[in-house]
């Protein structure tokens, strides 16, 4: 095995700014960018100085654009100058979007990574020293180059001629760097080998790998040794696999994978830098990290299965297998719909079940496909481990590979010739008119003369292959005329009259009739042979080769059934007790085996509570050759034809290993060629290794040893009082706590069953945080299983809490800033077992996050457990706190539906699915809202009204002018009286030289009356009672007005009061409870009940 380990060469961590740009993407810039420190953290061996240099003391990298042409234009003419730096300062650049190739190599990618100035001497000698070291300390065997076209390519080339000299130095002399290519071909061309431009292209193909021609860079200085994924290809099976969108690269390779194939050659520098050899060796793969995964698509294991074919044996180079890929996954896991992917655990996870039903879309693809990768929540296998070597695409891919191992030309024949074919064009509403060929292709794949000898290469040597392959999304029967000269009939390579055999199951046989075409392939004279008819299945193909050159493939493990029942791969078995079982083992293979073989290769072990191992009963063997026991799951996968049947004894509750290495099949020259491990799980129902969704919460976990609850910051350092779980997980190799809900663990500890006493942990938070009662998390980890996913949670025995599996949570969100509004009531009612609600009314659209802890004590949102949606699949994410995705959960419509009025957020802290019910009802909220509107100025006016009646006697005036009764109050018609507004200087009375006082008004008959406006800046309202015989008053003047007894208002200026009829001043005066004369006495009054009153307005 050799090792690749993943290289982003240039592109560092996101610990620089620029200047002006801390929260946002910064411009392109020629003169750069001042870059600052974003935090405190700091790269230990690199530096920047924002010095400006008119003139660059390095020169400037060279580029090249899409179409492989050296760039010098407007843009590069003007890089003279550089800061004094070793980062590019140039400005940010988007992960995707169009941009010249120049910028894409000077920038801070996608605003998260900085880049290193890679063309920079000194950075340069650094960079090959530090990886020199990591070199020659991990003893690696190459680097893939991350993002590769976004290094300079110079720079790459130095890079790489630098790593091959270090790692000669340590006896590596096969040091292999691909890089991931994104670009088209004539791009990629520039970084392959010494690098060429399309004039250095050579036409002929056995030229083209025999002889040296021109080239960019001196031997020596090959930047990339081969595409690490290649994209070019891959672009060309989403063509052909029948998916629509824009799929083209700028001045890519053709989508016919055979031309494809010629114009790599005559455009790639294929020579290896470390021997001189021609030596393509490109990696093509269905699928990686980066890209979807084909069986969540319709048929999409029929072309991914086809893609596998292509991969493996049409296109020469490197067949690259991406994880999961053998194991059929299907499940996306993406957040963004412009970038699809799938990147699955192999181990046992749950997380990927629990958000295996995708709902994000793809905007890259027209009309996308997609089918299971819908559903994938609901299968349990997903949650399973994926080490299965008896899975069918395993096996498919294994015998792949011995093809290329049995007929060398399948790995490294350099001619690949299409022969003829029979297609149709079609053409996808989002292709933008680039057509779809589809239908059956005849392929040749063999040595290229008089560049190649494969006779030396083992197996079969320089055999040629005949391969045949349809795209046609269905079965299909073709015929042929083989007496067609115009591209109807089929040509095979071989001579006419020879039988051919499928290297494929069902390994079907054909006798070749004449065609009319001499193709005199491998110095045949002969009419090469034709096929009439053909019948291809659903993406179907073949590899045939002359019947007495076919071997069968070597045996294969196909299948594992325990008790009749449990079939496959990391099963589950449910037992009532702890007691030891006794199972039948069924293994089934692909080919007749020798049963004594079988026997000897098997071996169990066992992780156990304690520690017994399963044996074999080697006396109850049973061998069987049948008929086929299992229908293939896709074309070219192989049927189980042999059984081995067995009992297993002494099965304690744990985790079981069965290993079958190397059997021998019946023949006794075919061998399995490998140690298959199958597990299998055993237990009780509260078992976390076997049941890890059903066994997530245990009453009967935690325990108080003096019966006592205690807080976890408290201490229960001795067996007396201290808390202790009872362990319910054989199969576990090792465990941890927590009894502050994960805010600190104990360390690892070996796992021996039983009871196991807990040392205490501490706490510290505000007062909000707090919990109420115990509650303990202990995480499990396997070494079978190789998963650490098993946690098992409880609150101490005999609490009266619901089941719950976090201590509280605070709802966040815009409608009250992400907790800094704390006026807001927002924390989570626990309102059953592993249920929470919380009724959410705000303005719509609006949007939410589930806050394990809240506000921290420097009033901070604690960002260390905080959930939300990102991929809208209704079950809730946790992402790192340094993340730049909003983890929220988005409500985009405008609330519920007539008539309710907001949602309930309904969360099951157990599968961490969350539901929105729509609650309240909006027509009784309008009522509510009206009552409210109306109920206080009613209230008011009829305050008012009770008022006047419970504390005024009016019986009537018998002197001077009276306004008309009214339950208005005197104030307000004022306000909206509609009389003449006079000015105060511009009333006169005939009666009195003085002029008016304030706010009156002039009747017909010359009086003054009170109601008027008058512009005037300020109003105190007296009141004043007449008719009583008590007070004399000769022209009287109000000094001040008491509203409690004996209370003097300060401030108020004596003024004389000023009426228009004389006849108002007669009688006697007084105030309802005291009045203050002009001659300084207070004089208080007995309450009368004759009391007649005149409202007169009084200024200040």
């Amino acid at each position: 095995m050799y090792v690749l380990l993943d290289n982003t060469m240039a592109t560092m961590s996101d610990v620089i700014a620029f200047e002006g740009y801390y929260n946002s993407s910064a411009p392109w810039s020629f003169k750069e960018h001042k870059a600052v420190w974003k935090s405190g953290e700091r790269y230990q061996d690199w530096e920047f100085k924002n010095e400006w240099h008119d003139e660059c003391p390095y020169e400037y990298p060279r580029f090249w654009d899409q179409g492989g042409a050296l760039i010098q234009d407007e843009n590069t003419t003007k890089m003279i100058g550089c800061m004094d730096s070793e980062f590019d300062q140039y400005g940010d650049v988007g992960a995707f979007g169009q941009y010249p190739e120049w910028q894409k190599q000077l920038s801070k990618f996608n605003g998260v990574q900085d880049r290193l100035r890679d063309w920079r001497p000194s950075v340069q000698t650094k960079l090959q020293h530090f990886m020199c070291m990591m070199l020659k300390a991990l003893d690696f065997d190459g680097f893939r180059i991350d993002k590769a076209m976004q290094v300079t390519v110079d720079g790459q080339g130095n890079f790489s001629h630098a790593m091959r000299e270090c790692a000669a130095s340590i006896g590596k002399y096969n040091f292999f760097i691909p890089g991931e290519i994104v670009n088209g071909n004539a791009n990629g061309a520039i970084y392959i080998g010494r690098g060429k431009e399309p004039s250095m292209q050579v036409d002929n193909l056995t030229e083209a790998a025999t002889t040296n021609s021109t080239y960019i860079r001196e031997d020596g200085y090959q930047a990339l040794d081969a595409g690490a994924f290649h994209y070019t290809i891959y672009r060309g099976l989403m063509r052909f696999l029948g998916l629509d969108g824009n799929l083209l690269a700028a001045s890519d390779a053709p989508v016919n994978f055979i031309d494809a194939w010629h114009v790599m050659v005559q455009t790639n520098d294929f020579v290896n830098a470390n021997n001189g050899k021609f030596d393509p060796r490109h990696m093509y793969g269905v699928s990686n990290q980066d890209v979807l995964r084909w069986p969540g698509l319709i048929n999409g294991t029929q072309r991914q299965v086809l893609g596998s074919f292509v991969n493996t044996l049409v296109v020469p180079g490197i067949s690259m297998v991406s994880w999961g890929e053998e194991q059929l996954f299907y499940v996306l896991d993406n957040t963004a719909a412009n970038y699809i992917y799938g990147r699955q655990s192999m181990s046992s996870a749950q997380a990927w079940q629990m958000h295996g039903c995708y709902k994000v879309g793809d905007e890259n693809l027209s009309n996308f496909p997609v089918n299971s990768s819908l559903v994938g929540c609901q299968d349990d296998a997903v949650s399973l481990d994926h080490r299965d070597p008896t899975h069918p695409m395993y096996n498919y891919l294994k015998m792949g590979h011995e093809m290329r191992r049995r007929y060398p030309v399948l790995n490294d024949g350099f001619d690949v010739r299409q022969l003829s074919n029979q297609t149709f064009h079609y053409y996808l509403n989002g292709s933008f008119g680039e057509p779809t060929e589809t239908g059956i292709w005849s392929i040749y794949r063999g040595e290229l003369e008089g560049a190649q000898d494969l006779s030396d290469a083992g197996g079969y040597g320089n055999q040629p292959v005949w391969l045949l392959m349809s795209n046609y999304n269905g079965s299909r029967n073709y015929t042929f005329d083989c007496s067609s000269t115009s591209g109807q009939a089929i040509i095979s390579p071989y001579d006419a009259g020879t039988t051919v055999k499928n290297l494929y199951y069902p390994f079907d046989e054909r006798t070749l009739e004449p065609s009319k075409q001499k193709l005199h392939l491998n110095g045949s004279t002969e009419y090469n042979g034709c096929l009439p008819w053909l019948n291809m299945t659903m993406y179907g193909f073949a590899a045939f080769v002359p019947k007495d050159v076919w071997e069968a493939p070597s045996p294969s493990l196909t299948k594992m059934i325990l008790n009749d029942t449990f079939i496959g791969h990391d099963s589950r078995i449910m037992v009532s007790d702890e007691d030891k079982e006794t199972l039948t083992l069924e293994l089934r293979f692909s080919g007749e085996m020798d049963c004594d073989s079988v026997r000897r290769s098997i071996n169990i072990t066992s992780t156990t509570g304690d520690g017994s191992v399963a044996v074999i009963d080697t006396d109850s063997v049973d061998c069987l050759t049948t008929e086929l026991l299992d229908e293939p799951l896709f074309y070219g996968a192989r049927p189980s034809i042999w059984r081995y049947r067995t009992n297993i004894t002494n099965v304690a509750n744990g985790i079981h290993t069965i290993s079958v290495n190397n059997a021998t099949s019946a023949s006794q020259d075919t061998f399995t060629g490998s140690k298959d491990n199958l597990m299998f799980r055993i237990g009780q129902i509260d078992n976390p290794m076997v049941f890890p969704f059903k066994a997530n919460y245990s009453s009967t976990l935690l325990f108080s040893s003096n019966g006592k609850t205690k807080r976890a910051s408290e201490s229960s350092g001795t067996a007396e009082d201290a808390f202790y779980v009872q362990h319910k997980a054989p199969g576990a190799d090792k465990w941890r706590y927590s009894l502050t809900w994960g805010a600190e663990w104990s360390d690892w500890m070996d796992y021996q069953g039983g009871n196991s006493t807990l040392d205490k942990q501490t706490w510290a938070g505000t007062k909000r945080q707090k919990w109420s009662g115990d509650h303990v998390k202990v995480q499990y980890w396997s070494k079978a299983s190789g998963s650490s996913d098993h946690i098992q949670e409880g609150d101490v025995f005999g609490s009266i809490e619901h089941v719950r599996r976090f201590p509280h949570f605070f709802v966040h969100g815009s409608f009250n800033e992400y907790g800094y509004d704390s006026g807001l009531d927002n924390k989570m009612k626990l309102v059953g077992n592993s249920t929470w609600e919380y009724d959410f009314m705000t303005e719509w659209p609006s949007q939410f996050q589930l806050n394990v802890w809240g506000m921290t004590e420097d009033g901070e949102p604690d960002v260390s457990a905080a959930f939300g949606d990102i991929d809208n699949d209704t079950v809730l994410d946790r992402i790192g706190p340094t993340s730049l995705e909003m983890s929220v959960v988005n409500i985009t419509d405008h609330g519920p539906e007539s008539p309710f009025l907001a949602w309930r957020i309904h969360f099951n802290d157990a599968s961490f699915r969350y539901v929105l019910l729509p609650v309240g009802n909006r027509w009784r909220q309008l009522a509510l809202f009206i009552l409210l509107a109306v109920i206080p100025p009613v209230t008011a006016l009829l305050g008012i009204y009770f008022y006047k009646k419970a504390f005024y006697a009016v019986k009537h005036n018998l002197i001077g002018l009276s306004d008309p009764k009214s339950l208005i109050p005197i104030a307000i018609r004022n306000k909206f009286s509609k009389g003449e507004v006079l000015d105060e200087k511009a009333v006169a009375v005939s009666s009195s030289s003085e002029s008016v006082g304030a706010d009156v008004v002039m009747d017909n008959g010359g009086l003054v009356t009170a109601g008027a406006m008058v512009k005037r800046r300020t109003v105190l309202i007296g009141t004043m009672e007449v008719s009583n015989p008590h007070v004399h008053l000769n022209r009287p003047r109000l000094l001040g007005w008491s509203c409690q007894k004996e209370r003097y208002l300060p401030g108020l200026e004596a003024h004389p009061l000023k009426v228009s009829d004389p006849r108002a001043l007669t009688g006697r005066a007084s105030v309802s409870e005291s009045i203050l004369l002009y001659d300084g006495t207070l004089r208080t009054l007995p309450p009368r009940r004759d009391v007649h009153t005149q409202s007169i307005q009084v200024t200040r």
